[in-house]
């Protein structure tokens, strides 16, 4: 084939018509060959390791129909500087694997200086002739679920440290990132993240030395900014491992897809029954006492404080290794014998003592919940969740948790004339490992 006829060929005089055909149309009509489209595709069989192009676009199968073979260079002869040519395999049964950088004239130079199997018929590379060598520009991936060669990822970004919880998080380089490499000063909180597109994937490693937690479905950060975890349940993510996102452009969320043995942080409960605790032995409730209601029927057993002076009752619990150290919610569980509607208020405070902690310092800041019966006697009542309850001392876990719970009698929501049994208290925590080893 030649290159693009030049045009001078028309200034030189007058030419014939055969002048004509043989110094400008044929010439144009081989030049326009070359191009992408311009002809249909050719096979092309190697023949020791070399094949010889003719136009644009080629298939190409093994010396002998063999299994396999090597493609190492394509002959320059038929093809100008800046020719361009497609490859395919002829038949997905044969494959030849088109080696990177065999040197001498006509050698392929890959992306990534690496070899390429041409394992797929719909897997379609092109190359272009610069100089002597043919240099990849561009490959397909085929329709199937296997990739045709190692797979790297670029866009890596580390954002400086986070120092503080982070709604709609937009670090820069996040719109060209695909793993972000992410740190914290201590346990923080990611409750949204920007850059959100139909079925983009995202890796979120936690490189530094503290935790790092998604939260499900925040209100602090924008709806399209949000995630959508397993189990409606935040994530935490523990130093050196990570998590992959897809961001679902149907729901506008983030989803987490695949993560390396990051724990599920959602809440986790303790029973801690009347039977748990003990009166103090200042301003101490009544002690552990057995209503029964109907023979053969549940038993109520309770703790009775009165309604007319703040009473108190105590326990102490050993906290999970795997407690975060966050803060703490609870429920309460009473019951009385009065028919009325009045109101009773709850009230909890916390210590926690860890090795060598002396036992005589204060609790921490009380949170009450409070509940009112319903007209009738020996009915199970269950208060709403707290708000946060936060111990005293340094929180975490393997460590003591001292409980001082009292009804608040001078509360405007306690109207109770009555006694109010306490039944027990349903502690709320979160986790921050996947066990308590």
């Amino acid at each position: 084939m030649t290159a693009r006829p030049d045009i001078s060929v028309l200034e030189g005089g007058e030419l014939s018509r055969q002048e004509f055909r043989e110094q400008l149309v044929e010439p144009l009509l081989e030049w326009a060959a070359q191009l992408p489209g311009a002809d249909p595709e050719s096979e092309l069989t190697i023949a020791s390791g070399t094949v010889t192009p003719t136009g644009f676009a080629h298939t190409v199968d093994t010396e002998g129909d063999a299994s396999s073979d090597d493609l190492t260079h394509m002959q320059l002869t038929n093809l100008p500087e800046g020719s361009i040519v497609q490859l395919r395999a002829q038949d997905g049964s044969r494959v030849p694997t088109l080696r990177h950088g065999a040197t001498g004239d006509g050698q392929l130079l890959l992306a990534g200086s690496a070899d390429l199997a041409l394992s797929s018929t719909d897997l379609r590379i092109w190359f272009q002739r610069v100089g002597p060598n043919w240099v990849e520009i561009y490959r397909s991936q085929p329709a199937v679920d296997t990739l045709a060669g190692a797979v790297k990822l670029t866009g890596i970004v580390s954002p400086s440290q986070i120092t503080g919880n982070q709604n709609n998080y937009d670090p820069a380089g996040l719109a060209g990132a695909s793993t972000l490499r992410l740190s914290t000063d201590a346990t923080r909180t990611i409750t949204g993240l920007a850059g959100g597109t139909d079925g983009r994937v995202l890796v979120l490693e936690n490189v530094g030395s503290n935790l790092l937690v998604l939260a499900h479905a925040s209100g602090s950060s924008t709806a399209a900014n949000r995630f959508l975890l397993p189990d409606s349940a935040d994530l935490t993510i523990r130093p050196d491992r990570a998590v992959v996102l897809r961001y679902d452009g149907t729901a506008s969320r983030w989803r987490a897809i695949a993560h390396t043995n990051v724990v599920t942080t959602g809440k986790h409960a303790i029973w801690l029954p009347a039977a748990a605790w003990r009166p103090t032995v200042t301003s101490g409730c009544a002690p552990l006492a057995v209503r029964e209601t109907t023979a053969g029927r549940p038993d109520i057993p309770w703790l009775l404080f009165d309604a007319g002076a703040d009473e108190h009752a105590q326990t102490i619990v050993m906290m999970p290794p795997s407690w975060a150290g966050d803060p703490l919610t609870f429920r309460v569980v009473w019951g009385s014998d009065a028919t009325d509607t009045d109101g009773v208020a709850w009230f909890l405070q916390a210590r926690v003592l860890g090795d060598s902690d002396s036992f005589d310092q204060a609790f921490g800041t009380a949170v009450g919940v409070t509940d009112a019966a319903q007209s009738a006697a020996e009915d199970c009542y269950i208060t709403s969740e707290s708000a946060a309850l936060t111990p005293a001392g340094t929180l975490g876990g393997g460590k003591l948790l001292a409980l001082d719970l009292y009804r608040d009698v001078s509360d405007d929501a306690d109207t109770h004339a009555e006694d109010a049994g306490f039944i027990g208290l349903l502690l709320f925590y979160t986790v921050a490992a996947g066990s308590d080893a």
